[in-house]
């Protein structure tokens, strides 16, 4: 019987090959056809040939094969001399019949001889330029010349025009090179400074200063490859609540770990790896401690090339960003990708089951921040409504309610508090009477209170101050709440004060906020409020550093808030509103009032 068919490359060339050879910048799709691969199509399965050609492929790439790439005519014709003559190239949208080649070349592309760049006239017979001007445009100036394997290195400065000369001709002095002055190509000649230059280097001389490297180069350093920044993901057994375990690696195929560890310790960057070898990119490995540092929650972690993280799934949505930073490309899970889309494109949201009446008197970005509320809700977390004033902060958290009056959650029904000013009291019945009037509501408050916690369950809602929170704390901790609101939370925005530490030990199946000023201060005061809503989510330090630092610290906290706080202005999504609402109200004056007055 026979096995599996072996791996082939495919290269999908334009149907404007000639043209795009001509602006040097040939764009070419990468294919390995379905049928012809195995599970995992390693490179180490392909032809000979094919396989040299994705080595070079990866180097182009950054380490790791891409389905599309932008050429230039020297790339082309390196990736024309390690597959001459096989039947990989296609010219679409012929997809099933391979290129014809014309000896070592592609037929339609042009000899080697006839696309030398012209030598440039001398001054005096330019012709004038366009604009009057007899001066001609300065033409682009090539990169440094890169020839050598991996035992020497032999580059030839560019043009003392080129942007980076000074920076390229310093840098080879500092590591070493000679200058040979009968060729002005700077040489050096030992195989460890070598691969220790590419391995720190190559990609810069390729990307920011547009090396040309010889195909000899290309030929002889194909068995080259970096290692490669990776990110692995799965479900924790650990976290009952939903969450990820992430592993951030700096690894390459077939190659130990401790093997990078061992070269980075004795200060080379590069190791070997059977017949090949294995560089490492400083950037790489700068961006592996980064995202470690991110997800540690600490900015002065020391250096690791592998390392292991349980993150909780408040945190997905930024460690996500943070993983794509790490390893460009990095898809999640589907499960994962679920509960962080709803919270990037709002709109995908599904309207949440509310009376008839409410639905018609809520507007359309009330419609939207109740269908908000009630996805962080059923996902078991927590947000900040942050409206700007007179946008109805108060309907929307009342139509959440409501909607888990009309379409309930699995378990028992609980109660659902209200915490606000002691001012604001009344005006939370008189709104709650108004646009949920199924609500069985109590206000908590005076001579008034629940006096057993099973006294709470004949209510839908109640409704409390900041004062009488504090002072029966351990009543309101020894209830379940549906949902939990605070209004104007600005008075919890210092954690260490009772308001603030009464709201976290109240426990809530959604936790909420409401403010039209969640920083007033600081992001000291943003923190707080995330402290609320989403208990034990803020993983750094526990106070500001000095200097660097803060920011970093700063930033983390941002990218962790943005999802769970929703603000929207007037000019946004009102603009017939005025920008405040003014009412006068008049009032007669007792006779002591009036007699004092005098």
């Amino acid at each position: 019987m026979a096995g599996p068919p072996s791996p082939q490359l495919h290269f999908f060339l334009p149907p404007n090959l000639t043209s795009a050879w001509d602006r040097d910048a040939v764009p070419l799709r990468l294919e390995i056809p379905p049928a012809a691969r195995p599970a995992e199509a390693p490179l180490a399965d392909l032809p000979e040939k094919q396989r040299a050609a994705a080595f070079v492929l990866q180097q182009w790439c950054g380490g790791k094969l891409a389905p599309f790439l932008q050429l230039n005519r020297e790339q082309l014709e390196t990736l024309q001399g390690l597959l001459a003559a096989e039947p990989c190239f296609f010219i679409l949208p012929d997809r099933s019949t391979p290129a014809l080649w014309a000896g070592d070349r592609l037929a339609l592309l042009p000899s080697a001889s006839s696309d030398a760049p012209p030598e440039t006239p001398p001054p005096s017979q330019l012709p004038p330029a366009p604009n009057g001007n007899s001066r001609p445009a300065p033409r682009e100036c090539p990169g440094p010349e890169v020839e050598g394997s991996e035992h020497y290195l032999a580059i030839r400065l560019p043009s003392r025009e080129h942007p980076a000369y000074r920076e390229i001709a310093d840098l080879l002095r500092s590591e070493g090179f000679k200058l040979e002055p009968s060729n002005r190509r700077w040489w050096l000649r030992d195989r460890h400074k070598t691969l220790g230059f590419l391995g720190r280097f190559w990609r810069k001389l390729e990307q920011q200063w547009t090396a040309v490297f010889t195909p000899n180069f290309r030929r002889r350093t194909a068995h080259l490859s970096f290692a490669a920044p990776g990110c692995q993901v799965r479900s924790s057994d650990l976290d009952t609540k939903g969450g990820w375990e992430v592993d951030i690696t700096l690894s390459a195929p077939g190659l130990d770990p401790r093997a990078l560890q061992e070269s980075l310790v004795q200060g080379r960057h590069w190791v070997q790896s059977g017949e090949g070898v294995i560089l490492i990119d400083p950037a790489d490995l700068a961006r592996v401690e980064a995202g470690r540092r991110a997800l540690d929650g600490n900015p002065e972690a020391g250096p690791a090339l592998r390392s292991r993280h349980l993150v909780n799934r408040e945190r997905l949505h930024d460690i996500e960003d943070i993983l794509e930073e790490v390893s460009p490309g990095f898809r999640p899970p589907t499960e994962w990708a679920e509960q962080t889309r709803a919270l990037r494109e709002l709109s995908s949201l599904p309207a949440p089951t509310l009376p008839a009446d409410l639905t018609a008197a809520l507007r359309p970005y009330q419609h939207l921040g109740a269908a908000w509320l009630r996805h962080l809700h059923r996902e078991g977390l927590g947000g900040i409504l942050a409206d700007e004033m007179g946008l109805g902060k108060t309907v929307q958290a009342l139509a959440l309610l409501a909607s888990l009056q009309c379409d309930p959650p699995p378990g028992p029904p609980r109660p659902s508090l209200v915490v606000c000013p002691a001012s604001l009291v009344e005006n939370w019945r008189r709104e709650a009477a108004r646009f949920a009037p199924s609500l069985r509501v109590f206000i908590h408050r005076g001579n008034r209170r629940l006096e057993a916690t099973a006294d709470a369950s004949a209510y839908d809602l109640v409704i409390t101050s900041y004062g009488t929170l504090v002072r029966d704390r351990e009543f309101f901790a020894r209830l379940r709440f549906a949902c939990l609101f605070a209004d104007e939370a600005q008075h919890a925005k210092n954690r260490r004060t009772l308001n603030a530490r009464s709201l976290r030990s109240l426990a809530a199946d959604g936790r909420f906020l409401l403010t039209g000023t969640p920083v007033e201060n600081s992001l000291e005061d943003l923190r707080s409020l995330i402290d609320i809503i989403l208990p034990g989510a803020w993983s750094g330090p526990a106070a500001a550093a000095p200097g660097e630092d803060t920011s970093w610290r700063d930033e983390r906290l941002r990218r962790l808030a943005a999802p769970y706080l929703l603000r929207r202005t007037k000019a946004a999504v009102a603009a017939e509103l005025p920008p405040r609402i003014e009412q006068v109200l008049y009032c007669e004056m007792e006779d002591s009032q009036r007699a004092a007055r005098h």
